[in-house]
Parts: C-alpha cells; sequence; structure tokens
C-alpha cells in the first residue's frame, strides 16, 4: 500500500461527505459557534500526519489535539468563532473568538500572512476556509 501525499491527506480533510473538517464544524456550530480552518492550516496538518507516519489514521487525533480547548470553550455565550489557522497548528490550538468581526479580523490576518508567504498570491486559503466555516 502505497503513502498518501500532503495533498491527498488534505483532501481526506476536506472532501468526503463525512470530512473530519465537517463532523469538527458541525459539532461547534451546535455550539452556536462557527470554525473556519485556512488551506495552510489543513496543509500543516498533513504535514504533522506524514512526518509521523500516521497517514489519514492519525488525522483525527491531530484535529482533537488541535481543537481540544475550543471544544471546552465553545458551548459558553461569549464564544461565537473559532479559527484553525496555520499559526494555531504550530501553537497547537485554534484560537476562540467571541464575535463575528473579531473573526472577520482574525481570518483576514491570517489569510493574509499566508498569502504573503504563497507565491502565487491567491485567495485559495480564503476560499478554503469559507468553505469548512460554512
Amino acid at each position: 500500500m502505497q503513502e498518501l501525499s500532503t495533498d491527498q491527506l488534505c483532501e481526506v480533510l476536506v472532501t468526503p461527505k463525512n470530512a473530519l473538517s465537517r463532523q469538527y464544524a458541525k459539532q461547534f456550530e451546535m455550539s452556536q459557534a462557527r470554525l473556519s480552518i485556512t488551506q495552510k492550516a489543513l496543509q500543516a496538518i498533513a504535514v504533522i500526519a506524514k512526518d509521523k507516519g500516521t497517514g489519514a489514521r492519525g488525522l483525527r487525533s491531530i484535529m482533537e489535539r488541535l481543537l481540544v480547548d475550543a471544544m471546552f470553550d465553545a458551548p459558553e455565550p461569549n464564544v461565537k468563532a473559532v479559527l484553525l489557522s496555520e499559526e494555531g497548528v504550530a501553537a497547537g490550538k485554534a484560537k476562540v473568538l467571541e464575535t463575528e468581526d473579531e473573526m472577520r479580523e482574525a481570518l483576514a490576518a491570517a489569510n493574509a500572512a499566508e498569502n504573503s508567504d504563497d507565491s502565487h498570491g491567491s485567495n485559495e486559503s480564503q476560499e478554503q476556509a469559507a468553505a469548512v466555516g460554512s
């Protein structure tokens, strides 16, 4: 059996009907909070899984570790959104936000930082974050 590439691992996170990103988005939605994950965060998660040699099976435990604190905070009435960016993956946890305005600002800042690193300058991460956050 051949090992999945990081691009394929990213696809596993977002494409299937029961993709992990959708499962976590739904879980946060039940707490009245919106989850957004940037494309660079998805890539960083895929790299971690690949480096650990866990492949697709390890994606859930990585996502769980990154989102566990936010999952406990989300039921609080002041939590409106959760953002998982490349910076959040590096820090080991997602950012919990109290207003939609904070979410828009944090997402714009994360996308700007990620796009400045991207030689293509595309809006791919913003589009991905919006897709996951829906």
